[in-house]
């Protein structure tokens, strides 16, 4: 399975119990498609570039942000795998955005053709 890297921006003010549910869940559902949870990193509080609008509301009131926890997940998922926990990111009402990028690996690089090893004098 591909290690993808899900790069998820939370609300500042979130409830700590509440962002563990959120990750409890997202965790039972990359096992439950037989994906692999390598590591969760929160990297905190930090200023968004630019000002972020939600869907809705939160619960109160505000709608922009100017800040959002930052956290990232490493997994390996298959595809359908990541599609559902994208989908279930957006149910969620503490998420402000997600974003998936795909890993890349040595093997990864040593199969690319334009990748040249700078540890060699060939």
């Amino acid at each position: 399975m591909p290690l993808y890297q899900h790069i998820i921006l939370t609300l500042p003010k979130a409830n700590k119990n509440n962002l563990a549910d959120v990750f409890r869940r997202y965790a039972d559902i990359a096992f439950a498609f037989k994906g692999n949870l390598r590591g969760i990193e929160n990297h905190g509080i930090r200023n968004l570039p630019e000002r972020t609008k939600r869907k809705y509301p939160a619960l109160d009131g505000t709608r922009y942000f100017w800040d959002a926890r930052y956290v990232t997940v490493t997994v390996d998922a298959s595809p359908t795998c990541l599609t559902e926990l994208e989908r279930f990111l957006k149910t969620e009402e503490v998420v402000l955005r997600q974003h998936v990028i795909k890993a890349k690996t040595n093997v990864d690089m040593s199969k690319a053709t334009n990748y040249k090893n700078p540890y060699t004098n060939v």
